[in-house]
């Protein structure tokens, strides 16, 4: 979706009127056709411990928007050393996901790499995919590491990309270490003369600029000292011959930027274009002269928040300087609040909080609450990610401090962020040529797509209608029959599927018995895992030191109290079974698969044994009235129109998917059971924000059962699905807080799929705190449909 904008014209733009439409058709189709994906993930918990499953929340953006794109995201994880731990794959949900991983419990790695991306994703450079490194938990003391002499290495970069004699320029530079954090410096530029040109010293994170003016023809080098002392000299980039050199800065308005030509500069004409979002938001053209100032301005009012790049031409609409700017979107970020309700820090007390979200637009919010000893981690907030790093190259030290408190007093410390950092940029060759980007690998806009091809028959075999049976069980023992086509070159399949775990698809030919000897290979399409790029720093580990150690403390403590726990006398336990109702037992008979199995918001209509069906015409007729918010407005000769909080129901016929004319035509005398399912209904597409109504028959299903109950004998092939998430457990200690065993869990609450509209603006979150911490921290990530972002974090003690 494009932002509305109003766009700067300058007249003297005219003269090549044509070469810039080619610019702008050519930008304008990557906007359309070529926006990348963007990805956060919010882990439950900030350090890796093997023997706890590690949960998470994956966010799509897509532009400034929420992604609608990719319907399945990969999360992989590897050692330090580049060794794939677990390759796990996710349905996309209102361009959200959630994830689990349980990691080797002897895991032999100091960290472990995340890495994320969609298919889509993997068409674009690969240093915009989301990474991140978790330091993990080792269960003995680390070893005193062998000292290593720093190293300070520093690279100087001109405001613009080159440095052009005869004019002011700013040159910004980054020092770091060979670990990569930052280093502070101070140092002083000299000509071939020995005179001194420029002094310069670090700002914040081993960042900082200075001002030279640098004559043509002229050496200068730097010589600098860093924080332990050691010095350096470097030689500075060589100055150019160029047109202009561009400076940008802030105004009261938006971004301010100044062209300087040298004296040497003959007449001639420079463009300037700025796009937001890979949408033009600022063009003009100057006519330049000997030792000329132009001043432009790019207001940025109504903006959202992102980088603003600002490209400067020659007259042959060759780019001369490129720079970037942030744009602090005010309207940016979704505002959520946290009231804490109950506070007992005492071991296994009860402790809760409110969370509000003024905002009526529906939202995704993820919540975790973890004991005192778990870490903040200041480098991979959502608002860092989806706002900056996603969009530059390179490491950047506690990104989200940029973000935080007071962030507007920040924007001098993030440009150097912007002069230091490379991003996305543009191929303007290839743009000015009218090439697009290749297209290697297809967005995946649908769940699990089932492909199949026939091999080595006869060609000529497979005639036109020819169909292939496939009975597909899962292992929740659902099962489905599927009829399929096949085309003359033996290719079938079936897209749009969504279960977990493998499935076993057995499959039979309908007439053609030459077909019976032929090979059928069956496979999902997903990607394959992707190749680690090395740490880019081990920052965590040297950083937490003392932390780790009181982490390692406790995991023993957890050890010797497991021990101990399994050799003390077990006292006598008898267990009593509950019996089944009579609507459990229907339940069992009727459901197939475990994605229409949710007892926490499902409702099930026992029909057959319901004296009122026999008095209504049809299904809505039956359910009018009959569910909270379900609203029904039966139209005979289009279909019903059903809603739930004021989005379209999903409608169900024996769990496949039908629309409400299908649904209306059912006699009531045939159906045995109905469900309905309160928003949202995760087992449909794009979530289920209406809500779902599912309607099984007395026969429904019958013949495709007996089928596939009757496989022995039948071909098949594993077919894989998603991964299987791991549900957060979380004690109830009103019932029993007499275990045996220590209570030692680092997250305390979590919940990855917390839903945010105009009737849903307020939760309750409850949760019994661990035996030994004195304090925890809750934050709350989150994302709404207007692509707005938020971070919240709270300490209480």
């Amino acid at each position: 979706m494009r932002f509305l904008i109003g766009i700067f014209l300058l007249i003297g733009l005219c003269a090549n009127a044509q070469d810039f439409t080619k610019l702008d058709t050519t930008i304008k189709k990557y906007e359309q056709y070529f926006q990348p994906e963007k990805i956060h993930v919010h882990f439950d918990r900030t350090i890796v411990k093997p023997q706890e499953p590690l949960r998470f929340k994956i966010y799509l953006l897509q532009s400034n928007l929420p992604s609608q794109l990719s319907a399945t995201v990969y999360v992989d994880f590897f050692t330090d050393s580049g060794k794939l731990l677990a390759h796990t794959i996710w349905p996309v949900l209102e361009s959200t996901a959630k994830g689990s991983v349980d990691l080797p419990e002897n895991i032999r790695t100091k960290e472990v790499q995340v890495v994320a991306y969609t298919a889509w994703m993997k068409n674009f450079d690969s240093s915009f995919w989301y990474r991140h490194q978790l330091p993990v938990l080792q269960q003995r003391l680390f070893t005193k590491s062998i000292d290593v002499k720093p190293i300070t290495t520093i690279r100087f970069l001109p405001e613009g990309g080159e440095l052009v004699a005869g004019v002011p320029n700013n040159i910004a530079f980054n020092a770091s270490n060979q670990d990569g954090l930052p280093v502070a410096i101070k140092g002083y530029v000299l000509n071939k003369a020995g005179d001194t040109s420029a002094v310069f010293e670090t700002i914040h994170q081993g960042r900082g600029k200075f001002a030279l003016w640098p004559e043509p023809d002229q050496e200068y080098t730097a010589f600098w000292k860093d924080a332990y002392g050691k010095l350096y000299t470097t030689t500075l980039p060589t100055a150019k011959k160029l047109p202009a050199a561009l400076q940008v800065s802030r105004s009261e308005k938006g971004v301010r930027f100044v062209l300087q030509s040298p004296a040497s500069i003959s007449k001639q004409k420079i463009y300037v274009l700025a796009y937001l979002h890979q949408q033009l938001v600022f063009r003009a053209g100057y006519a330049l002269a000997s030792e000329a100032l132009k001043v432009g301005e790019i207001e940025t009012t109504g903006f959202p928040s992102g980088l603003l790049q600002i490209t400067v031409f020659n007259e042959q609409w060759q780019p001369i300087a490129e720079r970037v700017a942030f744009v602090h979107g005010l309207d940016q970020e979704m505002q959520v609040d946290i009231a804490v309700d109950k506070k007992n820090l005492q071991p296994r007390a009860k402790n809760g909080f409110t969370v509000f979200v003024p905002d009526t637009l529906k939202g995704s919010l993820s919540i975790s609450v973890t004991d005192e000893l778990e870490p903040a981690d200041s480098n991979y907030g959502i608002m860092s990610q989806l706002l900056l790093k996603s969009d530059l190259r390179g490491y950047i030290h506690q990104a989200d401090w940029y973000f935080r408190d007071n962030y507007l007093e920040k924007q001098d410390a993030l440009d150097l962020v912007m002069l230091t950092n490379g991003w996305r940029k543009y191929d303007w060759e290839a743009i000015a040529s009218g090439k697009l980007p290749a297209i290697i690998v297809a967005p995946e806009t649908e769940f699990i797509q089932l492909n199949g091809q026939i091999s080595g028959f006869t060609p000529g075999t497979i005639r036109d209608g020819e169909t292939i049976n496939l009975f597909i069980q899962g292992k929740d023992s659902s099962k489905q029959f599927f009829s399929l086509p096949i085309s003359t070159n033996g290719a079938f399949g079936l897209s749009n599927m969504l279960f977990t775990d493998t499935a076993t698809v057995y499959y039979n030919f309908n007439k053609n018995s030459k077909l019976n000897n032929s090979l059928v290979s069956i496979h999902n399409g997903f990607q394959s895992a992707v190749r680690p790029e090395q740490p880019l720093l081990q920052q965590i580990q040297n950083a937490d030191s003392n932390l780790m150690v009181l982490l390692q403390r406790r995991v023993r403590q957890q050890q010797i109290a497991d021990s101990l726990s399994k050799t003390a006398t077990l006292q006598e336990v008898v267990v009593q079974a509950k019996a089944k109702t009579k609507l459990q037992e229907i339940n069992d008979v009727y459901v197939q698969n475990g994605m229409f199995n949710n007892p926490g918001s499902e409702q099930l209509f026992d029909v057959m044994s319901d004296s009122r069906a026999a008095g209504t015409s049809n299904i809505f007729n039956y359910l009018k009235g009959m569910v909270a918010g379900l609203i029904i407005k039966e139209d005979m000769l289009n279909g019903a129109e059903v809603t739930w909080r004021g989005d379209r129901t999903e409608l169900y016929l024996n769990e496949i998917r039908v629309d409400a004319r299908t649904l209306q035509t059912v006699a009531m005398a045939d159906i045995a059971v109905v469900k309905t399912f309160r928003p949202p209904f995760m087992g449909a597409y794009m979530g289920g924000s209406g809500g779902a109504i599912t309607v099984y028959t007395k026969n429904g299903n019958k013949a495709e059962r007996s089928a596939a109950n009757g496989t022995t004998g039948l071909a098949r092939s594993l077919f894989g699905g998603y991964s299987v998430y791991k549900e957060f457990f979380s004690p109830d200690y009103s019932i029993n807080s007499n275990f045996s065993k220590k209570d030692f869990r680092s997250t305390l609450y979590w919940d990855p799929m917390v839903l945010a509209d105009k009737f849903n603006r307020q939760f309750s979150v409850y949760f019994y705190h661990n035996d030994i911490g004195k304090k925890y921290r809750i934050i709350i990530e989150g994302m709404n449909e207007a692509g707005k972002i938020v971070h919240v974090e709270k300490i209480v003690e």
